[in-house]
């Protein structure tokens, strides 16, 4: 009787660290559980300020991420700025994601020292849209 209590706790334990487990990686959404660096950002609404075309760059570290809401174009998009030391110099990287839902904050984790995995959420979109960027040398890109 005693061993099959034993058992019965230790089947429960797992089973308790298996589910916190896969919640604790379901809640993490679009962030990397082996990734360089990750954080979460604010998105800042710059709809109405003109927005710089270049960066100061003084201000930023590397492997820091900027998300802006801004017009562009025809319509509104996000402008995401991440910056990276390449060969010993901090660069920034630009990329525009043109849509129309509302997002507030955005979770990005560094994969490698020159991509970046990113999920751009609001309280109406709670799964985000996941873009994976790449910066390096004179090139940006972008993958859904």
């Amino acid at each position: 009787m005693e061993r099959s209590a034993t058992k019965s706790r230790l089947e429960s334990l797992v089973f308790l660290a298996l589910t916190l487990g896969l919640l604790s990686f379901a809640s993490s959404g679009c962030l990397s559980l082996r990734s360089l660096q990750s954080g979460i950002t604010e998105i800042r609404d710059l709809r109405e300020v003109q927005s710089p075309d270049t960066a100061d760059l003084s201000p930023h570290n590397n492997r820091d991420v900027e998300v802006n809401r801004i017009y562009f174009l025809d319509g509104e998009a996000y402008e995401i700025i991440f910056y990276r030391y390449e060969n010993d110099v901090l660069r920034d990287y630009r990329v525009y994601y043109r849509e129309e839902e509302t997002f507030h904050e955005a979770r990005y984790s560094w994969l490698t020292d020159s991509s970046l995995r990113i999920c751009l959420s609001g309280p109406d979109s709670p799964r985000g849209v996941k873009l994976k960027l790449r910066g390096k040398g004179s090139s940006t890109s972008m993958k859904f």
